[in-house]
């Protein structure tokens, strides 16, 4: 008896310890999956920020003339289902000369009494701006019922957003600014702008120096709000700017900036020229809702009953099962998670991610053979017409239908992936001259002019404009060759619709005709 009884405690002790463990392996596990999906929301809410800022590129590249009315009343329908956007503003260049025009417009409008004004970095006190060379003073602040108060505020000259704003100016590319205080509401929770260079506005012909900035403010505490309130994971979150040294709290706005702790997980953020880290931890609610009491009931009843030794043995096994099933699932939940990070959800296209691990695999192949790649810029033309006159659901089908037969008329090592709105980038590598580049690019274009024919029997004609940068090295980021592909398209949109530009990098010295 004395052996049964035993053998029987230490049978007992062994699952009761066995079923712990297993139990807090699958708690584990699910706030691993479960913080994942909050952290790629999380992303997914800057990427589609980002986005927006490509829409109100096209608005203004699209527009004739740009009116105030129009400029609100875009911005009030774009960002009603983005809670976490502030504003969007909209600050023109003004040299010193074209200052008391443009205060005699915000005059106008009952706006800027100050004119162009400066504020402190905890924007608590305003002051009119000294004379300088060059001001870049917001112009439309929308929605205005709630931005009306930063008319004039000139961007170049806040500390906090100086910096940014020149290193947009000098290097032509989105940028983002750490977290400051607002001038509409200074004891609010933190901001951060993204800053959008236009090179072209409507009249004015295409410059080589940047025009004016679209500022997108978005407040990331209102994000989590809605990460805690949508996500199914009760738990504690904090964001830290980790862009330099030391770390900053972006939220909570009072809590020290540490790195993660035990039992939480940090995930990377990323804004054009900034990296966030993205720190959560299960609450108690999420702990004593995922406990159970089954492994203490069946150890004091398997102490009454030898018999209840079997079950144990099987409920070890059952809870093996559930472990493997619950590996499973997360295994199919990660493969649709990277399917999420890496390929656009409309056209199944490669996004941005996929795209720059596409472009140094090629730009090590061409190394390798001795060959070059080509990236070239697609934007189609008349495209915001369609969804204007047709909607937007139609405008999806027609991105779905043109990605689908781009893809057929390229070579099976070429990449073209969708990176925001009707901008697509086209992958062309292993090129051995320039003839066959021009003959896909052709192929695109002839293919784009087909009609496109909707579900509901509507045809639709388009036709795109392409720059194309060749040949590409891996001298250079992808962003720069975008940037150099970006202003080739702009040239083939006015040399007049369904045209491209092929030119080579800046500073190699050759010409193409």
């Amino acid at each position: 008896m004395v052996v049964i009884a035993a053998l029987g405690i230490y049978l007992s002790l062994s699952a009761y310890s066995r079923g712990s463990a297993l139990q807090e392996q699958l708690r584990h596990k699910e706030f691993e999956r479960l913080a994942q999906v909050q952290a790629l929301r999380a992303q997914q809410f800057i990427d589609n920020a980002r986005g927006l800022l490509n829409a109100f590129r096209g608005l203004f590249i699209a527009s004739e003339e740009l009116t105030r009315e129009e400029y609100h009343r875009f911005v009030t329908s774009v960002i009603a289902s983005y809670p976490e956007i502030t504003a969007v503003h909209w600050a023109p260049r003004v040299p010193h000369a074209r200052r008391a025009m443009v205060e005699a417009e915000l005059a106008a409008e009952g706006l800027a009494p100050m004119g162009i004004f400066d504020t402190t970095p905890d924007a608590d006190d305003m002051h009119r701006a000294p004379e300088r060379e060059l001001y870049f003073p917001i112009l439309f602040a929308a929605p205005e019922r709630l931005n009306s108060s930063v008319a004039g505020l000139d961007a170049l000259n806040r500390p906090h957003s100086a910096p940014v704003v020149r290193q947009v100016l000098s290097r032509g590319q989105q940028a983002s600014s750490p977290p400051f205080h607002i001038v509409q509401d200074p004891q609010g929770p933190l901001a951060i702008a993204i800053y959008q260079p236009l090179y072209a506005l409507p009249g004015v012909p295409e410059s080589k120096e940047v025009q004016g900035l679209v500022i997108l403010m978005l407040r990331p505490e209102i994000l989590l709000r809605e990460l805690i309130e949508d996500g199914e994971l009760n738990s504690g979150l904090r964001l830290l700017d980790v862009t330099e040294e030391p770390a900053r709290s972006i939220y909570p706005g009072s809590a020290s900036p540490s790195a993660a702790g035990p039992g939480e997980l940090a995930f990377p953020l990323e804004l054009p020229g900034r990296s966030w880290q993205l720190v959560l931890s299960p609450s108690e609610q999420f702990l004593g809702a995922s406990r159970s009491r089954q492994p203490l009931w069946l150890m004091l009843v398997s102490l009454l009953l030898t018999a209840v030794l079997m079950a144990f043995v099987a409920r070890s096994l059952r809870d093996a099962r559930m472990l493997a099933q619950a590996n499973t699932s997360l295994l199919l939940r990660q493969q649709e998670l990277d399917a999420l990070a890496y390929y656009d959800t409309l056209t199944g296209l490669p996004n941005r991610s996929l795209l720059v691990d596409r472009v140094n695999q090629a730009l090590f192949a061409d190394q390798r053979r001795g060959s070059f790649s080509a990236i070239g810029l697609l934007d189609l033309d008349g495209f915001k017409e369609v969804n204007d006159s047709l909607g937007h659901q139609a405008g999806d089908e027609v991105l779905a239908r043109l990605a689908r037969r781009m893809t057929r008329v390229l070579r099976s090592t070429d990449t073209l992936a969708r990176i925001g709105g009707d901008e697509f980038v086209v992958l062309l590598p292993g090129l051995r001259g320039r003839e066959l580049a021009e003959q896909i690019l052709q192929r695109l274009l002839d293919e784009i002019a087909r009609p496109v024919v909707l579900e509901r029997g509507d045809r639709v004609g388009l036709s795109a404009s392409i720059g194309m940068v060749l040949p590409c090295d891996a001298g250079q980021e992808l962003e720069t060759w975008l940037g150099q592909a970006d202003r080739a398209m702009y040239r083939a949109k006015h040399a007049g619709k369904g045209h491209y530009v092929i030119v080579p990098p800046q500073g190699s010295g050759l010409l193409w005709p």
